[in-house]
């Protein structure tokens, strides 16, 4: 069963709010993926993150953007990294390595994320 929901936050660049679209989908209780896109930008980050109590989380981001491809990959401890519960730091993990991402495009872009986000993702 996969569950989708748009994760509301902003995304300023050069000071101006740009149309962007988050979306967390849960696919079963192992697995959560996060997708960021700037239409306007033409940039998307894909985060998938696997993981169990037992288990490291594996993440997975790939990035698309006008000539720059990259896929990276990752091992976290669970205990830094949860999967099955706070997995407001799954969504902190994919938004940092969007900030990243972005700052490596030489766009300097602040991320805002309100409780409304938070309450979103804990759901």
């Amino acid at each position: 069963m996969v569950a989708e929901h748009e994760i509301p936050l902003q995304i300023q660049i050069k000071g101006k709010t740009v149309p962007s679209q988050t979306l967390a989908a849960e696919v079963g209780a192992y697995v959560l993926a996060l997708s960021t896109v700037l239409p306007d930008q033409a940039i998307d980050l894909h985060s998938t993150y696997t993981g169990h109590p037992e288990a490291n989380t594996l993440a997975s981001h790939l990035l698309l953007a006008r000539d720059a491809y990259q896929a990276i990959a990752a091992t976290h401890d669970h205990d830094d990294l949860p999967l099955t519960h706070q997995r407001r730091r799954l969504l902190y993990d994919h938004l940092q390595r969007l900030q990243e991402l972005l700052a490596q495009l030489d766009i300097d872009a602040r991320l805002q994320v309100d409780d409304h986000a938070i309450e979103t993702i804990e759901q």
